[in-house]
């Protein structure tokens, strides 16, 4: 499978429109208006990572719909915790992918190629959408990164907790509970950067098991 999500990368940048699906979807999660994690308006998004995948930044042209997009999301990212949101989604999808590959090299008791090749297929599928949905997450979180590095240059320091703020999902329940004056419940706020970087972490951890195996002292005495 991996094999096969790596030819997805051949096939060259995307071009977007404005009447692009795509674009609109874009222009929704990147605004100011706070998207909740379960709207259904991020599945539309994901529905097209066989484009998202092939999306470069280029800041050659300020007319570009993505470096729009891009300057939007680091202007209300903090405000909207729309970025937030997006990395949960995508700590979800890669956390997914793990448990589908694990249980893949477990021994099944059922046999027959028709079940290997439908799983295999569903693997593939899961592993395209995970990597449109990292390739945006990628190009949103970059910018926001340079635009905190151009403040750096003109404050003389970056404000990490500005940081911190945009990589933590907070929702609008939380909000209503705090202008109420109640407590936060744990669910209020999730440190959205620790969940993807975690997940993340574990797949390579995982992906990584076969050739540590190898690498170890009883391999090497044999």
């Amino acid at each position: 499978y991996v094999c096969d999500v790596c030819k997805i990368g051949l096939q060259g940048t995307v071009s977007l429109s404005q009447e692009d699906a795509l674009t609109v979807s874009l222009i929704q999660v990147t605004g100011p208006a706070h998207i909740p994690l379960i709207d259904p308006r991020w599945q539309e998004l994901f529905l097209h990572y066989n484009r998202l995948v092939h999306l470069e930044y280029s800041s050659d042209n300020s007319d570009d719909i993505l470096v729009q997009a891009c300057g939007s999301m680091a202007k209300h990212a903090e405000q909207s915790s729309n970025l937030a949101s997006l990395c949960l989604h995508v700590s979800r999808m890669v956390r997914d992918m793990e448990n589908t590959i694990d249980n893949e090299e477990k021994p099944s008791s059922s046999s027959g190629s028709t079940s290997t090749a439908s799983s295999r297929i569903a693997l593939v599928g899961k592993a395209r959408a995970t990597c449109g949905a990292l390739n945006l997450l990628r190009i949103l979180v970059h910018r926001i990164l340079v635009t905190a590095a151009g403040d750096r240059e003109s404050n003389g320091s970056i404000d990490y907790e500005d940081l911190k703020c945009v990589f933590t999902y907070r929702s609008r329940e939380g909000s209503h509970s705090a202008r109420r004056g109640r407590k936060s419940g744990p669910t209020d706020n999730r440190d959205a950067g620790l969940e993807i970087l975690t997940s993340i972490l574990s797949l390579i951890s995982l992906i990584g098991k076969p050739a540590s195996k190898k690498l170890s002292p009883k391999s090497k005495a044999n």
